[in-house]
Parts: structure tokens; C-alpha cells; sequence
């Protein structure tokens, strides 16, 4: 096959090749998988040039699902050696982190010896009192659940990211599974500390959205630090066409 038609991937140098492998290991906040990185470096590429339309590169898991082309003389497991140049450098430079097989998947991690420092952040963290943000997320998590990272978004108008991991930090939220849905985002709930922590039996005795209104109403009467209403959708399209829907007040 002439050169022209290789993916760009194939022609790029070996330092290169790692730094575009640990670009998208570094971006994803998921484990990414050897055929993502097919899809993506190689055969996306190719296909894109083939007939210029949009693939979705995340939409292929299993190895039987990929029709390699042979003639590159690549495959998605020639992506291990690079993942493990890409540990080398990281260990000769003495970086804290590496990239870990974990679910399936690459991810970057800290390393082990540095675990107790970790703890200690993650302790502070935990330490530290729910802000007005995480509390309009947990909000959305325990009147929505099982929801996802792009729902809540969609529904607060912001990123929340950060305040989720918090959150799974402080141990009120865990990860219940994915979605059945392109890309199989995580799905998010309540745990029993969540419970515990605000005097529940169960989510059945979660106030009425009108309840927290009148709570938000006296709370701002008595001059206390929180104040905000909850005006939760109750149906997607709601959720399409209301983003930003938990306001705060003044």
C-alpha cells in the first residue's frame, strides 16, 4: 500500500507515537481501551479519509468487533509496547504516576509509594463541609439517580466533575454502573452514608421539592448560611430544555 494512504499515526516517530498514546490516556476520564486507540489512531483515520464521514470511535469494546487492516501491520495489542516505553520514561524521570490496566482499560494512577500522601489529601478533602455546589449536585444525584456525569451537567448548567468526585470522596455518591447507551457513561446514586449523614431511612424520605422551598425560604428568614431553591425536571425533555435548572438565590 503506498504511504500516502497510512494513517498519520503510522507515520509519525516513536516519541511521537507515545506522546499521542499518553495524550488520550491522560484526557479520558475513563480507562481507555487498546481498540479505542485503534479506532481512534488508526482506523478512524483511515476511514475518514476513505469517505469523510464521522465515526463514533467509542462505540466498538470487543476485539471481534474490528476488522483490522492487515496491511498496516498493526494491530490494537502493538499499542502495549508503547504504553509500556511510555512507564520507562515515566519511571526515569521519576514521575509520581503511570498508566495502570485497569478495567479493561489504561488509565494513569499514582503510584503505590506515594499512597499514604494521597490518603492525607483525601482525608482534608473529606474533612472539609459540603459547599452550596455540591450540595445542588447531591440534590440532583438523590431525586435523579441512577444519572449521569452529562445529565447533571445538564441539568446544574455547569461542570461537575470535580464536585462529583468529592462527593464519591466523602463516600454520599458511588458509581452504580453504566448506561446502556453510546459510550456507556457512569451512572451515579446515593450510597447509605448519604442516608445517614441527613437522618434518612431510606430515599422514600426524601422531602417533596416543594418541602425544600419552604426549608430554603426559612433558612434565608433565620439568616443561616445556606439558601437555595430546587426546581428539579422531572422528565429528559424537560431536563432538554431547562439546563441550569437549580437556581440559586440571592
Amino acid at each position: 500500500m503506498p504511504e500516502i494512504n497510512l494513517p498519520v499515526f503510522l507515520k509519525l516517530s516513536k516519541e511521537d507515537q507515545k506522546s499521542a498514546v499518553e495524550a488520550i490516556i491522560f484526557a479520558s476520564e475513563e480507562p481507555v481501551t487498546l481498540n479505542t486507540l485503534y479506532k481512534i489512531l488508526i482506523k478512524n483515520d483511515f476511514e475518514n479519509k476513505k469517505d469523510n464521514s464521522n465515526i463514533d470511535i467509542f462505540n466498538i469494546s470487543e476485539p471481534n468487533e474490528i476488522k483490522f487492516d492487515s496491511e498496516y501491520n498493526f494491530k490494537p495489542d502493538d499499542f502495549l509496547p508503547i504504553i509500556d516505553q511510555i512507564n520507562k520514561d515515566l519511571l526515569a524521570s521519576s514521575r509520581p504516576y503511570h498508566i495502570i490496566n485497569i478495567s479493561g482499560g489504561y488509565q494513569f494512577a499514582t503510584r503505590s509509594e506515594y499512597g499514604e500522601l494521597i490518603q492525607q489529601l483525601i482525608k482534608y478533602k473529606t474533612k472539609r463541609k459540603l459547599t452550596q455546589a455540591s450540595l445542588e449536585t447531591l440534590a440532583i444525584i438523590a431525586y435523579k439517580q441512577p444519572i449521569t456525569k452529562a445529565e447533571i451537567e445538564q441539568i446544574r448548567g455547569v461542570s461537575c466533575g470535580d464536585v462529583i468526585n468529592s462527593l464519591i470522596e466523602k463516600k454520599f455518591v458511588d458509581i452504580l454502573g453504566r448506561k446502556d447507551t453510546i459510550g456507556r457513561p457512569l451512572l451515579f446514586g446515593t450510597t447509605t452514608d448519604f442516608l445517614k449523614f441527613f437522618g434518612l431511612n431510606s430515599l422514600n424520605d426524601l422531602p417533596e421539592l416543594k418541602e425544600l422551598d419552604d426549608i430554603a425560604n426559612e433558612l434565608k428568614t433565620n439568616n443561616d448560611e445556606i439558601s437555595f431553591a430546587f426546581e428539579i425536571p422531572n422528565t429528559d425533555e424537560e431536563i432538554q430544555n431547562n439546563p441550569g435548572s437549580i437556581k440559586e438565590r440571592n
